[in-house]
Order: structure tokens, then C-alpha cells, then sequence
């Protein structure tokens, strides 16, 4: 008789029940990433690792082909949420896929086809937001703004940041040239919060990275003032401050400063474009900077040339007027620019002061406050003359020429010298 075989000896005759999934190295790695980034970002909205409040919801349905079209439905279960999360993931996205076989041309299709197959890399993200501005130039679009918004290429970019678990360490904003080109459409697309939560976050003491913090918004800030209507610089600044408010480091009060000279830069340099609809926004903007106090005193005297209502020089009469300005700020500041070997750039201060007397010049005489322009004029001679010891022949020769232009142009109608 025969002894019976053991279950053991017939696993070579049957296959395996559940065969190995066919997937490739790189696959398997994109899946345990994509799997990871999600299951870390469900437990933090789960548990509270990251505060509720600052998670902000990008919109799930925008205007792209990728998504699909069937209705809206919130899960209530956590692991159900946790399995939509996975299964909305770009990274598995097929539709992107299938799509192959339509033409290839839209930027929009090359980038989902990358971010399906696992090849998107930041440098990649930047190249489509710079294809996509150089179609919406050539294109019929009403307005570059319309078209940014229209297309959602800044929203795509997010969406793959967050997928990818790249949005958790901020990496990316570092890119600087790559980030002031997808905060150039979130600011068209109205994502103006997330830009906010990510700053947030990153003056959060948990995860403090003052670098990355200035880069994004002062990047942010300058996004704002590309536009001729400056509403938008005056309220990001003003919610800059806001947001700083309870700090009580220095470097907090330095980036207030730096961005709100960003924004009074451009509304002296560009004021004869620039358009103020929000008198009340304008206001609170100059009340920021005097509060703010000494180093922002010029510029925040220039401003009030430019009030959209009540245009006055009377703060700008008072600054040029000030002794120190002449025998200590001036002296000093051209002392460091020779001892430094600086080239042929002038000395901010100096450049500030040359314009601010000019373009009050102009002012006075613009409305008919001749004999005002006229003193001024020879107060400015004056001081040159005596820090003629202080100033290089190029800068006095300069600053001379342009008070002789102003001398010369008593019926100055136009676009005022402030352009530097």
C-alpha cells in the first residue's frame, strides 16, 4: 500500500491562488509613494497633525478633460474617503492615458501623460507653465489673466504638488523662477488662499523656514504688482501684516518692510499706468507705512503725490526739507557706495531722494504753485552744491541736469521722472 501524499506535495501542481501583481520597479515605487502621501494625509486630516483650519480644499472639479464627469458624492466613512483620495490620485489617472492616441499638442495632455507614467519633475512643471503662457500670448484670449484662468494650469501644478507629498516639504518654492511662474496663475485662478495656508505654515513654529517664507511671498507680492490695478498689492500687504501682527521677531517686522516698499515702488514708478479704485485700501496701505516709520519716510512721502482724491506735497515739502536728510543720510550713504567699489548703479537713497525732489517739482508746478517749485528748486541747488565734496562729478552733473530739466518745463504736463 501507498502512503497518501501530504496537501504539501501538490503545491507545485497547482498555480498560486493570487499571482504577482506585473508591476515594474519604478511602478511598484510610484505606487508605494502614491499610497504613502495619502495615507499620511488622511491620518493628519483624520488626528489633527496639521491643524483643520489651515488645510485648504483646491476645487475638484475645475475645468480640465483628465476628470470624470460623474456627480459629486462626499463619503462619510474615513476609510472611504481615504480609498477616494486614492483613487482621484492624477498618479492613477488613465484617462490621461487613453488619450494618447489624440493629438499631442496640448500641453495639458503632455502633462498628465507624465504625471501618469511617473515622470513629472519640477523642471518638467515649469516647462508646461511656460508652454501654456507662450500659447495664451499667441492666442485670442480677451486678456492674459482671462486666459491663465481659463486654462487652470496653476491648479493642475497644485494638484500634482500635493499628490506627489511635495507640498509637505516646500521644496519646490525655492525654485524661485519655477514658483513666481505658478503663483502668476493661482493668483489668476483665485488661489490666493492657498498661497496664504502655505505661508502660514511655513512661519508656523513647528515647521519655521523664514528663507522659504520670504521667497513665496515676496514672489507673491510681486505677482500682485504686475497688475495695473494695485487693489490687489495693497490688500496682500495689509494681510501680510495682519499675519505678523503677534510676532515679535525682527526679521517678521524686516519682511513687512521689504514687501510693502515692493508695492509703494511700484505704485511711484508706475504712476502713470497704475490705477487706484479703493481710495479707503490706498489709505490704510500709506497708514501702514508711516507707521513703519523712518525707512520708509521717502517713499511714504512720495505716496501722497500720487493720492487718487487728494494729491498733496506738503509730507514731501517736509522731508526735503529736513537738515538731516542733506548732511547725514546723503554723506552716508555715499561714503559705503565709494569705500564699496560699487560700478555705475547709484545708491538707493540717492536715486529716492533725486526723484522725490523732481517729481514734487513737477507736482507744485503742475498745480500752479509756482513760486513754491521755484524755492524748492534752489533749496535742492543749494544742498548739492554743498555736498559737492561728497558727491562723484557723474552724480552732481545727474542730479544738476535733472533739476535744469524741471527749471525748464514750468508747464510740465506728463508722465512724471519717476522711473527708476
Amino acid at each position: 500500500m501507498h502512503k497518501t501524499r501530504t496537501l504539501g506535495s501538490l503545491k507545485s501542481i497547482f498555480p498560486p491562488i493570487h499571482p504577482p501583481l506585473p508591476l515594474s520597479g519604478r511602478e511598484s515605487q510610484k505606487l508605494l509613494n502614491v499610497l504613502t502621501s495619502s495615507f499620511r494625509a488622511q491620518l493628519d486630516e483624520e488626528h489633527g497633525t496639521l491643524n483643520k483650519k489651515d488645510l485648504v480644499d483646491l476645487p475638484t472639479r475645475p475645468a480640465v478633460k483628465y476628470l470624470p464627469s460623474t456627480p459629486e458624492r462626499t463619503p462619510s466613512r474615513p476609510t472611504d474617503r481615504h480609498l477616494g483620495a486614492i483613487l482621484n490620485n492624477p498618479l492613477f489617472n488613465d484617462a490621461a492615458l487613453k488619450s494618447e492616441s489624440s493629438s499631442g499638442a496640448d500641453p495639458k495632455e503632455v502633462f498628465m501623460r507624465a504625471v501618469a507614467k511617473g515622470l513629472m519633475t519640477i523642471s518638467r512643471a515649469h516647462g508646461f507653465l511656460l508652454r501654456v503662457l507662450q500659447d495664451i500670448r499667441k492666442s485670442s484670449a480677451i486678456s492674459f489673466e482671462d486666459g491663465m484662468r481659463e486654462y487652470g494650469a496653476g491648479l493642475l501644478v497644485v494638484r500634482w504638488l500635493r499628490a506627489s507629498g511635495q507640498e509637505r516639504e516646500f521644496r519646490f518654492i525655492k525654485k524661485q523662477n519655477f514658483t513666481t511662474d505658478l503663483l502668476r496663475f493661482m493668483v489668476a485662478e483665485g488661489l490666493d488662499e492657498l498661497v496664504w495656508t502655505w505661508f502660514r505654515r511655513l512661519q508656523d513654529a513647528s515647521f519655521s523656514d523664514p528663507t522659504t517664507a520670504r521667497i513665496l511671498l515676496r514672489s507673491f507680492i510681486s505677482v500682485k504688482c504686475e497688475s495695473s490695478e494695485l487693489d490687489g498689492a495693497y490688500s496682500a500687504v495689509l494681510e501680510v501684516e495682519k499675519q505678523l501682527r503677534l510676532t515679535s521677531d525682527p526679521a517678521a517686522k524686516k519682511l513687512l518692510l521689504s514687501t510693502w516698499s515692493i508695492v509703494a515702488h511700484k505704485t511711484i514708478s508706475d504712476s502713470w499706468r497704475n490705477k487706484i479704485h479703493n481710495v479707503a485700501l490706498f489709505e490704510s496701505f500709506c497708514a501702514l507705512g508711516t507707521s513703519l516709520n523712518y525707512p520708509v519716510a521717502n517713499a511714504r512721502a512720495h505716496l501722497d503725490l500720487y493720492h487718487p482724491d487728494k494729491p498733496s506735497a506738503e509730507a514731501a515739502l517736509r522731508q526735503l526739507y529736513k537738515p538731516k536728510l542733506w548732511h547725514y543720510a546723503i554723506p552716508s550713504q555715499i561714503d559705503k557706495w565709494v569705500q564699496s567699489g560699487a560700478g555705475p548703479e547709484l545708491p538707493h537713497l540717492i536715486k529716492q531722494i533725486n526723484n522725490l525732489g523732481l517729481d514734487t517739482v513737477q507736482h507744485l508746478i503742475k498745480h500752479g504753485q509756482t513760486s513754491t517749485a521755484e524755492a524748492l528748486l534752489e533749496h535742492i541747488r543749494v544742498q548739492l552744491e554743498a555736498q559737492e565734496r561728497y558727491l562723484p562729478i557723474g552724480l552732481s552733473v545727474l542730479s544738476k541736469q535733472g533739476l535744469k530739466d524741471v527749471d525748464q518745463q514750468h508747464s510740465f504736463v506728463g508722465v512724471p521722472s519717476s522711473t527708476v
